[in-house]
């Protein structure tokens, strides 16, 4: 499991800033949230696009790849049909839309609605 957090507005994967995400209202100020992050929403740019990463495995699946990525010292797995040309210890940028990224509440595991 990847560890994700905000702190602020800044939704922090390891040491890496991935987005930045409004937290809702409803969420209390400062109290844990949740960072869901699917797979599939994140894209991967060129090196100084987005968030800086590092492939560690690009892993064909026949339809699509699973692309393995080192961000901030964590961890973080895309999903994409896209046949990217990649190799292990490539920097790439990460880039997802802030609205691809849901926040939970940590304690009930409710999401929380802008």
């Amino acid at each position: 499991m990847t560890s994700a957090h905000t702190r602020g507005s800044a939704s922090t994967v390891g040491d890496a800033v991935l987005a930045m995400v409004a937290r809702p209202a409803e969420s209390s100020t400062g109290a844990p949230v949740t960072l869901g992050i699917r797979p599939e929403r994140l894209r991967i740019g060129p090196a100084g696009t987005g968030a800086a990463a590092v492939v560690d495995l690009v892993e064909p699946t026949g339809l699509a790849s699973v692309i393995h990525l080192d961000l901030g010292g964590q961890g973080l797995k895309v999903f994409t049909t896209d046949r990217p040309r990649l190799s292990v210890g490539e920097p790439v940028g990460l880039v997802v839309a802030p609205s691809d990224l849901p926040l939970f509440d940590h304690e009930t595991g409710s999401r929380l609605r802008a």
